[in-house]
């Protein structure tokens, strides 16, 4: 089970990294919006202020999740290695 774990968070430590990048470094481009929408305005507003990639910054780089995500993965290990002990106090 632990080596599962490892395997789960290093996969999704990619993922997040790859796709962090991507809103700074552009690799995978989506579709143009439709014409005339909403999102096309948005989007007419937001890039060439490069306000998107601030906003895509803050999304992709959060380090309180990243500590609490580190701290229940500790709370885990814990947990397999005393798995008498439940914890329900």
């Amino acid at each position: 089970m632990k080596i599962a774990s490892v395997i789960c968070r290093v996969l999704m430590g990619l993922g997040f990294t790859v796709f962090g990048l991507n809103i700074l470094f552009p690799f995978m481009t989506p579709p143009p919006p439709v014409e005339g929408s909403l999102t096309a305005q948005l989007m007419a507003v937001m890039v060439p202020t490069h306000r998107m990639a601030m906003v895509g910054a803050f999304l992709g780089w959060q380090p309180a999740h990243v500590k609490q995500a580190r701290e229940h993965a500790q709370a885990n290990d814990q947990r397999d290695k005393n798995p008498g002990d439940v914890g329900l106090a």
